[in-house]
């Protein structure tokens, strides 16, 4: 039997103000050929991210990334 892993992700974001808003992602995976666990959704992410013109400040539960200063991860 072949085995196929699918990924579906869906994100949104709900801006407050000029400089601030919500967001949210939520992710699908599934696998064929894996009977005992064929399918996980979770949101993933969420949190709440203010810009300005040279700084992003990002509080919430997201992906870490190499070289991220201004982030709280979960």
């Amino acid at each position: 039997m072949d085995f196929v892993e699918r990924t579906i992700r869906l994100t949104g974001t709900a801006p407050l103000s000029a400089r601030t808003s919500l967001f949210l992602r939520l992710g699908h995976q599934s696998y064929s050929g894996d009977a005992a666990d064929s399918a996980k959704t979770a949101i993933d992410q969420y949190g709440l991210r203010w810009k300005n013109a040279r700084t992003t400040v990002t509080i919430g539960s997201q992906e870490t990334y190499i070289g991220c200063i201004w982030s709280y991860v979960r």
